[in-house]
Order: C-alpha cells, then sequence, then structure tokens
C-alpha cells in the first residue's frame, strides 16, 4: 500500500506541476524540482495534516531515491512510461 501512495503521489505532483522529460527545455527540467516542490506543498496545504505531511514525505522520499520503495516507484514509473510509448507505436 505503500509504495502505491507513493506512486500515486508523484503523479498526482506530475499532473500539477508538469511532467518534465529530459528532452524538455533545459530551463524547464532545471525548474523541475522547484516546480514540484510547490505542487507538493500546495496538495499538503489543500488536504491539510496528517495526510498532507504523508503525502510531501512520500514525495520528498521519492525524489531522494534513498529507499528500496522509492527506487522500485522510479523504475516502475520509467517502465510505465515505456508501455506508453509502445502503445503510442503500435497505434499510430
Amino acid at each position: 500500500v505503500r509504495l502505491l501512495r507513493m506512486a500515486v503521489t508523484h503523479d498526482l505532483c506530475e499532473a500539477l506541476a508538469g511532467d518534465v522529460t529530459p528532452f524538455c527545455d533545459p530551463s524547464v527540467v532545471a525548474s523541475k524540482h522547484d516546480k514540484e516542490d510547490q505542487a507538493m506543498k500546495a496538495i499538503k496545504a489543500v488536504v491539510g495534516d496528517p495526510l498532507g505531511k504523508e503525502l510531501y514525505d512520500l514525495w520528498a522520499e521519492y525524489e531522494a531515491l534513498q529507499t528500496v520503495e522509492a527506487i522500485y516507484c522510479k523504475d516502475i514509473d520509467k517502465f510505465e512510461m515505456v508501455v506508453q510509448a509502445y502503445e503510442y507505436e503500435k497505434e499510430h
């Protein structure tokens, strides 16, 4: 359940801050962390604590990649992107 919450939190953050890829404008890539941090602070303010703190902490853990769960979640996120690209390629 914790890993699922981390993944959903990461996707929610990207929904607000924008999904940045390495192919984006370098200035956009450089500001990725700050935009996501602002988005997570906004989410935390809307939902309130203790849930807001939990979500913010899960996002921070994901960003730091210091735990097995965070590394696994990042790998799943990358794999899902590859699956999406493959499905898009098949359709077009």
